[in-house]
Order: C-alpha cells, then sequence, then structure tokens
C-alpha cells in the first residue's frame, strides 16, 4: 500500500466528502472541472462555467459509484482528508486526485497549481501520495537502449472528462513490470514519474527509457 494511504479517512467519512469544490484537472488538457458531491446525492461538475447533473451513491467504505453524462463509473477509494480526495476506476491503474478548492484558500487553475500543492502537503513530510512498487533494489545503467520487455493487449480506457487513452502492461524481463499510457488524439505516451504526476512523451521510445530510469532513481 502507499505509504501516505494509512493517513486516509474512510469514504465512509462522508462529511469530508460533501458539499466541497472538489477539482479535477485534466492533465492531457490542462482543463479544470469542478465536482461537488450534495447532501441528496447529486453530483454538480461544472467546467468552464456549463454545469452537469449527475448522481452519486456510497456503496461502502471503499466503493463510490458516480453516473454523469449518461455514464457510470464504479470507483475505489484510495485517499480522503480535508483536502484531498484520490479514486481509481475499477480495474484500472490511473489515479484521479481532486483537491478541496473550498480549504485551499485560492482557485486551482491548472496542473502545476496541483503538483505544487500535493508537494507542500505532502512530500515534504518525507512520504510519497502514490509509491506503489515494490522489487528488489538493482543497480542499472540504461543509455539509449531499452532492455528486453513484452507487452501485453492495450486496455481501452476513459477518463472523467471523456479523454480516450490506452493502457499497456509491460514487463521488462531484467527487472519490473508497470503501465505507461498512449493518448491516440494527441500522439502521446505517458507514465506516471514517481507516482507523483503523468509525464508525456512524443515518441515510445523515449516514454520507456524514462519509465525505467525514473523506477530505479528512486531505490
Amino acid at each position: 500500500m502507499p505509504k501516505t494511504f494509512q493517513f486516509s479517512h474512510k469514504l465512509d467519512d462522508l462529511a469530508l466528502l460533501k458539499n466541497q469544490q472538489w477539482v479535477l484537472i485534466e492533465q492531457v488538457s490542462n482543463s479544470k472541472c469542478v465536482y461537488i458531491f450534495r447532501d441528496n446525492n447529486e453530483l454538480i461538475s461544472s467546467q468552464n462555467g456549463r454545469v452537469t447533473k449527475g448522481s452519486w451513491e456510497y456503496i461502502n467504505n471503499s466503493t463510490i459509484l458516480i453516473e454523469i453524462n449518461n455514464d457510470s463509473y464504479l470507483m475505489k477509494h484510495r485517499f480522503l482528508d480535508e483536502d484531498v480526495f484520490v479514486l481509481k476506476i475499477d480495474v484500472e491503474t490511473n489515479f484521479t486526485v481532486f483537491i478541496n478548492e473550498t480549504k485551499y484558500g485560492s482557485e486551482i487553475n491548472n496542473f502545476s497549481d496541483v503538483v505544487s500543492f500535493l508537494k507542500n502537503k505532502y512530500f515534504n513530510k518525507q512520504y510519497s501520495v502514490i509509491d506503489d512498487l515494490s522489487y528488489v533494489k538493482q543497480h542499472c545503467s540504461l543509455g539509449n537502449n531499452i532492455p528486453t520487455y513484452k507487452e501485453e493487449e492495450p486496455i481501452k480506457q476513459m477518463s472523467l472528462l471523456g479523454i480516450k487513452y490506452y493502457t499497456v502492461r509491460i514487463h521488462f524481463l531484467d527487472s519490473f513490470t508497470d503501465f505507461y499510457h498512449y493518448y491516440p488524439k494527441k500522439n502521446q505516451f505517458s507514465f506516471q514519474k514517481n507516482y507523483t504526476g503523468e509525464v508525456f512523451f512524443e515518441s515510445k521510445k523515449e516514454c520507456l527509457i524514462n519509465l525505467y530510469e525514473d523506477r530505479f532513481s528512486k531505490l
């Protein structure tokens, strides 16, 4: 389990969740969407002043059902406190991070604001928000070559803001298994750098080299 998750409230602590302005920044487009979970299970989302109404339902202390734009999402709770709410669509690998703008004290308008907030609140406390990998410590130097690897079939996915992408499970034969993502609309590849934020590349090779080096640099 990620180290910070031990500090999380249970999802049934709904007072933390309700009637707050939870901001989601879509990293690809850098667009902002505000979500409000109301007492009557109504979900309000606002993007560029345009409001969409949906619904949310508490299932148990680890699962929440979200219905919006005629789609339903079964979300797994990963972290909740008064400032941050982290969800993961069931069976997917990407985390969706909401920041409580009500508590933030000013507007959150771009992904840089999100990263800055997370670093100040969590990383300065000497623990990571997301750090899921566990493997035997190794030392390696990756030049311009990618180690031998195998891939599984790409899994088609959709973000809460409707952006299509693919997740690919990759196994480097000399070490570990991980994931990278492909966004066909922008023809870009990405991975979660140190599990703190998504970084994008124009080529698959560049993405995989950086993914490989990032994982070992944290050992």
